[in-house]
């Protein structure tokens, strides 16, 4: 986020979640993007909110979903619900060390 909030171009490499990689080897990446800084962008997904973006962003909004509702709405569009108990531990102990809810500017419930 740092180029694109000084205007410059930034570039990342999207994560093939068709192809995700198995545990314990490399992740399979996907196509690479690219993004001009100085135009509107905006960045969602479990780690957008962090100690680090949350300086960089013009606002920053929280969406409080329901644990069962995320987990119906996950295994509805994964098809699976293999990881969820790791992956939803995973996001907790992200937010409580990044403090994603209090560093958001709108909280929605």
């Amino acid at each position: 986020m740092k180029p694109l909030s000084d205007s410059y171009i930034a570039q990342w490499r999207e994560f093939d979640w068709a192809n995700p990689g198995e545990p314990g080897f490399e992740a399979r990446n996907g196509e690479w993007r690219e993004f001009t800084g100085g135009t509107p962008l905006i960045i969602e997904g479990c780690g957008a909110l962090n100690q680090m973006s949350a300086p960089l962003a013009d606002i920053s909004v929280w969406l409080e979903v329901e644990q069962e509702t995320r987990h119906q709405r996950w295994v509805a569009r994964e098809g699976s619900a293999e990881h969820w108990a790791e992956w939803a531990a995973q996001e907790e102990e992200f937010y409580a060390r990044e403090k994603s809810v209090q560093l958001a500017d709108i909280i929605s419930e």
